[in-house]
């Protein structure tokens, strides 16, 4: 068995070139690297601000809810917190706005 037959062997059994970047003999300029990795780095910190958002928009209407429950079964005052909830919001926007 050959290098060519194990390479081949390989490709097959790891279904093909879909998951890697770049296939084996495909000439590839470090411009068009640089474009990619820049591309991957924008959605990374795009998905992070997505996530971060979520989480904050969470905790900001969590917050708000169980004071509000609590104020209202038993009196008093409740707190609306609407900093997690606006950060989160533009956090959310921009994760969003960055992906298209």
């Amino acid at each position: 068995m050959g290098f060519d037959d194990l390479a081949k062997r390989m490709k097959e059994s790891h279904g093909g070139s879909q998951g890697a970047p770049y296939s084996m003999g495909q000439e590839v300029s470090p411009d068009q690297m640089m474009e990619d990795s820049a591309r991957a780095m924008r959605r990374s910190r795009a998905n992070g601000d997505i996530i971060f958002g979520i989480i904050l928009l969470v905790i900001g209407i969590g917050i708000t809810a169980v004071t509000y429950d609590s104020a209202s079964q038993s009196g008093g005052t409740y707190v609306v917190a609407y900093g997690p909830i606006v950060v989160g919001v533009i956090k959310l926007i921009r994760g969003l706005a960055s992906l298209g």
